[in-house]
């Protein structure tokens, strides 16, 4: 039934969790929706894959789930809370998703099967951890960690800087936690993710979204200026594997100065 969608609900009768729609890359493509349940099977955590079809603007629109029970789409272990946060590029073939609890953030693509009509998944290097850094093999983090609570990555892989002393080319992920954020880059020829930037955070939890290029990065950090919040902006760079802030901006006001 178009309208009814009502299998979108927690499998487990509980309270869902986040939700990204990719954006089609064209106005014929399909659009997926991801959705995540990180309290599914005792916070192991769970992200269900959806193929939205239907015409812009028009009102029968019809989901068709894929993956059902893919390994690669749910927690590794009890806890986890997989699903977190969840972020796509453009037509939703490269996803990253957050695991809060568990400490973790895992990459996957689909890509097509080439003897059949079905789409496949496949991990994009191992999950990224917080002590990931220049491809090193990664420790287990215990599930007291909350990196992986925001996630973000571009609509695009990066490109490039042509007039650099090297290029940094491929996919990008920003990595959230009370702790601060970290920008990870997955070089192809290695299967690695590699850690080029870093900034700690001593005002809680932040936020992060990147830029349709991977090159830009917001951070918000809502408990930041005694609850007004301040957000971030940053430029990722290329040659030094850096970040530079280009711009701070603090709300005006913070909840003593809300209207009761």
């Amino acid at each position: 039934h178009p309208h009814d969608f009502d299998f979108l609900n927690h499998p487990e009768g509980k309270e869902g969790g986040e939700v990204t729609v990719s954006l089609p890359g064209s106005l014929a493509s399909a659009q997926k929706l991801f959705v995540g349940y990180p309290s599914f099977d005792s916070d192991r955590g769970i992200v269900r894959s959806f193929v939205v079809s239907g015409r812009a603007g028009n009102k029968n629109v019809s989901l068709t789930e894929q993956f059902d029970g893919d390994s690669f789409l749910q927690g590794s272990r009890q806890g986890d809370q997989f699903g977190t946060d969840i972020d796509t590029d453009i037509k939703g073939d490269f996803v990253a998703i957050g695991a809060g609890g568990g400490g973790y953030v895992r990459a996957i693509s689909l890509y097509p099967n080439t003897s059949s009509e079905e789409v496949k998944v496949r991990p994009v290097g191992s999950d990224i951890r917080l002590d990931s850094n220049d491809g090193e093999e990664e420790s287990r983090i215990g599930s007291g960690s909350d990196f992986g609570s925001s996630v973000a990555t571009g609509r695009v892989p990066y490109r490039g800087c042509p007039r650099c002393g090297f290029v940094l080319n491929g996919r990008r992920v920003a990595v959230g936690s009370s702790a601060g954020f970290r920008v990870f880059q997955f070089v192809e020829d290695e299967s690695r993710w590699y850690q080029i930037a870093e900034q700690t955070s001593d005002s809680g939890m932040v936020e992060v979204s990147m830029s349709p290029d991977s090159v830009h990065l917001g951070v918000g950090t809502p408990s930041a200026e005694d609850g007004r919040g301040v957000l971030d902006v940053y430029t990722i760079l290329d040659q030094e594997g850096d970040i530079r802030k280009e711009e701070s901006m603090a709300a005006a006001g913070g909840p003593a100065d809300w209207p009761n």
